[in-house]
C-alpha cells in the first residue's frame, strides 16, 4: 500500500494551484465575515439603532477586532502563505487521515485482543483455584505420609526395646559360666542395652504400653542376672587371688626368713593382690555404677555389691590375720603403748586404703553429682572398724587400768592427733558387721580414712576413764582435804620465792609424748599463800582442758571450782581473823584470774541425794552434836521423823559467777572485821567512857592501828590497787559510823564537851595523812609483782 509522505512530490500545475489557493482564501474570508456579521446582528440587533452609519462602522470595526483569529489573516500573512508550497500541507493532511485510519484499526484489534485476554484470565483464575485445591490436598497427604513414617520409625524404635528382651534372655540363660562377663560385647550388648530398656519402661510417658509392667519386671530380672554374673566373677576372682597369694606366702615363709621375707610378703599382699584384681576391678565398677547409693533402683542391686565387699573384706582379713596383732608391752607407759599401736595401725590402714581404692574406687574423671565414691568409702571405713577391733580390745583394757591422770591426758592427746576433736563432726553411724548392709548416710571425705569413726570409741573410753579419775582425784584432794594449819604460816607469807608446785605423781608426767591436746597455757604457780585444793584444781583443769568435749569440761570446771570454793570456805569461814579473810581473798582472786583463761560457758546441773537430815536425826537422838537442837520439832512437818528422809537436791553451778559472789562476800567480811578495831572506842560511849576520853582513844587507835593495816594486807595481797580498795572500803565504813557517833554526841553533850569532838572532815584528813605516811613507808620497800600471775588490778573493785 502506497502511503504518501510529507515531502512526496505531487505534480500540479501552477495555475491550478493558484486558483485553488485564491478560491480557498476568498471562501475563508467570506465565511468569516459572514459569521461575524451574523454574530453582530444577533448579539447587537436593535442595539445599533439609532446609531449613524459612521458610528455603525466604528462599532463594526471594533467588533471585528475582537474576533481576530487564525481565520482573520493579515494581508502580509496572506501573501506569505501564498508563497508557500501548499503541497506539503495537503500531504501531511493525507498522512494524518491515513494514520487515523490505521490507529482506529489498531484500536479495534487491541479491543479484540483485550477481550481474548479477559477470557484467558478467567480461564487462568479457574486453573489457579483448581491448582491450589490440588496443592492443599497434596500437602495434607504429604503431612500424613510423614507422620505415618515418623510413627512407624518411633514404633519400630520402641518395639526394639521390647524385642531386645528375647536375645538378652537367651544370652544370659545359655551362659553356663561367668566367663561371659569378660567378653568385650557384654558391657554394650547386655548391660548397656538393659540400662536403656529399663530406662524406657520406667519412663512415665511409656506406661501406655499394654505389657509395660511385665517387661519392666523381666528387664530387671535380666539386670539382676547380669549383675549376679559380675558378682560371681568378682567374688570368685577375689577367692582365687587370696588362695594364690596365701600359697606364695607359705612358700616364701618356708624358703626365707628375716627382713627380706617380710618385704616380699608385703609385696604379694598388696602389690600382687592389686595387680591380679585388675580385671575384676573393671567389672566391679560396672556393678557399682548401678548399685551405689545415688544410682537409680540401687536398692534392688545393693545386695550384690555388698557380697563383693564382704568377700573382699573376708579375704583381706585372712591375709592380714598374722600381721595386725596389737602390741601390749607392760614395760612401757600407757601413752607410749597407745602411741605405738596407733602408729602401727594407722600405717596398716593407709596401705589397706590404697589397695581398696585401686580395686573399688571409680576414677575421678567419672565422678559426678549422681555417681561418687561415698558408698565405697563408707564400706571401707566399716571394714576398718573390724580391722582395728583387736587394737581397741587391747588398748581399752590397758586404759581402764590406768590411774594416772597425766598418762590419761597423754593418751587423749595421742588419739586426738589423728583427727580434730569436735563432737559435731563425729559420724553417728552404727558399727556394721561384715555380713550386713553398709550405710553411706554419713560418708567421710572422698577417699579418706575416717579416723573419727575408727577411734571414736577408744577416745570416749579414754575420756570416760579420765573423767572418772578426775572425780576421784577431786574427792581425795579437794573435797576431803583437811586444813593442816600451815596455810597461814609466817614463813609462807614472808617467802617471796617463786617455784613450781610440788610434783604430783597423779597429775605430772614426763613429757615423753607431745600431746596435741595441750592447752598452750603455761601455769607457773607458787606454793606460798595458795590453798592446796585451789592449786590442784587449777592445775587439773589446765591439764584436761581441750582433752574432753566442751560440755564435759564445762561441767567439770563448774563442779571442781565449786568444790574448791566449798573446801576453802569450810576451812576458813569459821576463822574470823583478818589473816584468814585475806588468805581467802588471795585464793579467790588467784582462782578467778586463772579461770578466766578457760573458755567456760553456761552452768552445770548436779543432782545429789542429801542425807544430812538422817545424820542430824541420828545425832539428835543419840547425841553428839549441839546444832541439832529443835530438829525433832521442825516446823516443816508435824511428823518429827519426816526431816530424816533423804531428799533429792538439784544444784546449778556457774564457776565464774560463784567466784565473783564469794569474793564479794569475803571482801565485805574482811572490811567488817577490820573496822571493828577502829570503832571499838566509839562503842564505849557514853556508858563506859566520856566524850573526850572516847575521842582520845579513837584517835590513838587510828594512829596506832592504821599504819599497820597496809603492811598487814600486803603480806597477802600484792596488788596495790586491791590494797587501796580494801583500805578505802574500811575508811568508808569507819567514817560512816563516826558520823553517826558525831551526830549522837552533838545532840546529847553540852557545849563545853563538844569542843573536844572532832568533825568528820578532820577525821578524814587525819585518816588520809596517816594512810599517806603508811604508803610512803611501803613504797620504800615496794611489793614485788608476780610476773607469772595475771593482772589482778581491778578484780576486787569489780566485787564491790
Amino acid at each position: 500500500m502506497n502511503i504518501p509522505g510529507i515531502g512526496s512530490p505531487i505534480e500540479l500545475d501552477g495555475e491550478l494551484k493558484k486558483r485553488n489557493i485564491s478560491k480557498k482564501r476568498a471562501k475563508s474570508f467570506s465565511s468569516v465575515e459572514q459569521r461575524l456579521k451574523v454574530k453582530v446582528n444577533v448579539q447587537h440587533g436593535l442595539m445599533l439603532y439609532p446609531f449613524t452609519e459612521l458610528e455603525k462602522m466604528n462599532l463594526w470595526d471594533r467588533e471585528i477586532k475582537k474576533f481576530e483569529s487564525d481565520l482573520s489573516i493579515d494581508p502580509d500573512d496572506e501573501l506569505l502563505i501564498d508563497d508557500l508550497r501548499m503541497q506539503n500541507v495537503f500531504e501531511f493532511q493525507d498522512y494524518l487521515k491515513f494514520t487515523l485510519h490505521e490507529n482506529m484499526s489498531f484500536e479495534r484489534e487491541a479491543e479484540e485482543i483485550i477481550e481474548k485476554l479477559d477470557e484467558l484470565l478467567t480461564i487462568n483464575d479457574q486453573v489457579t483455584k483448581q491448582t491450589e485445591d490440588f496443592q492443599a490436598k497434596s500437602d495434607r497427604l504429604v503431612t500424613e505420609v510423614d507422620k505415618l513414617g515418623q510413627l512407624q520409625t518411633e514404633l519400630s524404635e520402641k518395639l526394639s526395646y521390647f524385642e531386645s528382651l528375647d536375645p538378652i534372655v537367651q544370652t544370659l540363660n545359655t551362659s553356663s559360666s561367668g566367663s561371659i562377663v569378660v567378653k568385650s560385647n557384654f558391657q554394650d550388648e547386655i548391660l548397656g542395652r538393659l540400662d536403656k530398656c529399663i530406662g524406657f519402661v520406667n519412663d512415665p510417658n511409656n506406661q501406655v504400653f499394654k505389657e509395660a509392667e511385665v517387661y519392666r519386671f523381666r528387664f530387671k530380672q535380666c539386670m539382676v542376672r547380669a549383675l549376679t554374673l559380675i558378682r560371681n566373677y568378682v567374688t570368685t576372682t577375689i577367692r582365687e587371688v587370696e588362695r594364690d597369694v596365701e600359697r606364695k606366702i607359705t612358700e616364701q615363709k618356708g624358703n626365707e626368713q628375716g627382713t627380706t621375707s617380710r618385704v616380699i610378703i608385703d609385696a604379694m599382699i598388696y602389690g600382687k593382690f592389686t595387680e591380679d584384681m585388675s580385671e575384676a576391678s573393671r567389672l566391679f565398677r560396672q556393678l557399682y555404677r548401678r548399685s551405689s547409693a545415688k544410682a537409680e533402683h540401687s536398692d534392688e542391686y545393693f545386695g550384690l555389691l555388698n557380697d563383693c565387699y564382704n568377700q573382699y573384706f573376708k579375704s583381706r582379713r585372712s591375709l592380714l590375720s598374722g600381721i595386725n596383732d596389737p602390741h601390749s608391752d607392760n614395760g612401757v607407759s600407757t601413752s607410749e603403748t597407745v602411741q605405738t599401736n596407733l602408729s602401727y595401725f594407722s600405717k596398716l590402714l593407709e596401705k589397706e586404703s590404697q589397695v581398696f581404692k585401686k580395686v573399688f574406687l571409680i576414677p575421678e574423671t567419672e565422678v559426678s553429682e549422681v555417681l561418687d565414691n561415698a558408698t565405697n568409702i563408707s564400706a571401707m571405713n566399716t571394714f576398718f572398724e573390724t580391722l582395728v577391733d583387736p587394737l581397741y580390745e587391747v588398748l581399752r583394757d590397758r586404759i581402764i587400768r590406768e590411774n594416772n591422770i597425766g598418762e590419761l591426758c597423754e593418751c587423749v592427746g595421742v588419739i586426738e592427733g589423728y583427727f580434730d576433736i569436735d563432737d559435731e563432726h563425729f559420724s553417728d553411724t552404727s558399727r556394721l558387721g561384715p555380713d550386713v548392709t553398709y550405710s553411706s548416710d554419713f560418708p567421710s571425705p572422698e577417699g579418706s580414712i575416717d579416723y573419727q569413726r575408727l577411734f571414736k570409741m577408744l577416745l570416749e573410753d579414754t575420756q570416760s576413764r579420765l573423767v572418772f579419775r578426775v572425780r576421784r582425784y577431786i574427792d581425795g584432794n579437794v573435797v576431803n582435804y583437811q586444813r593442816t594449819g600451815n596455810e597461814l604460816a609466817i614463813g609462807n607469807r614472808k617467802d617471796s620465792t617463786r617455784q613450781a608446785h610440788t610434783f604430783d605423781p597423779e597429775l605430772d608426767t614426763q613429757e615423753k609424748i607431745g600431746a596435741s591436746g595441750s592447752t598452750g597455757v603455761q601455769f607457773s604457780m607458787e606454793t606460798n599463800l595458795i590453798y592446796p585444793p585451789v592449786i590442784k584444781s587449777v592445775k587439773l583443769l589446765s591439764k584436761i582442758y581441750q582433752l574432753v568435749s566442751q560440755n564435759i569440761f564445762d561441767d567439770l570446771a563448774n563442779s571442781i571450782v565449786h568444790l574448791a570454793i566449798v573446801s576453802l570456805k569450810n576451812s576458813f569461814d569459821s576463822d574470823i581473823s583478818l589473816e584468814s579473810k585475806l588468805y581467802e581473798i588471795r585464793n579467790l582472786m588467784f582462782l578467778k584470774d586463772y579461770m578466766s583463761v578457760f573458755d567456760i560457758e553456761g552452768s552445770s546441773r548436779e543432782t545429789t541425794i542429801d542425807f544430812s537430815g538422817l545424820t542430824n536425826f541420828y545425832h539428835a537422838i543419840f547425841g553428839g552434836r549441839k546444832n541439832t537442837k529443835g530438829i525433832l520439832s521442825s516446823s516443816k512437818s508435824t511428823n518429827p521423823f519426816f526431816v530424816a528422809i533423804p531428799t533429792v537436791v538439784t544444784d546449778f553451778f556457774n564457776c565464774k559467777a560463784e567466784i565473783q559472789s564469794t569474793l564479794r562476800d569475803v571482801v565485805h567480811d574482811f572490811i567488817n572485821e577490820s573496822k571493828k578495831s577502829f570503832l571499838e572506842p566509839l562503842s564505849e560511849y557514853p556508858e563506859r567512857s566520856s566524850l573526850s576520853s572516847t575521842m582520845d582513844k579513837f584517835m590513838e587507835k587510828l594512829h596506832k592501828e592504821l599504819p599497820r593495816l597496809g603492811p598487814r594486807i600486803a603480806d597477802y595481797i600484792e596488788d596495790q590497787q586491791t590494797l587501796y580498795y580494801l583500805i578505802d572500803g574500811i575508811q568508808g565504813e569507819v567514817i560512816e559510823e563516826y558520823e553517826r557517833f558525831y551526830n549522837k554526841a552533838s545532840e546529847t553533850e553540852k557545849s563545853a564537851q563538844i569542843e573536844s569532838l572532832l568533825d568528820g572532815e578532820t577525821v578524814i584528813s587525819t585518816w588520809g595523812s596517816i594512810i599517806a605516811e603508811m604508803l610512803a613507808d611501803m613504797d620504800s620497800n615496794p611489793i614485788d609483782s608476780d610476773p607469772d600471775l595475771p593482772d589482778q588490778g581491778t578484780e576486787v573493785n569489780e566485787m564491790s
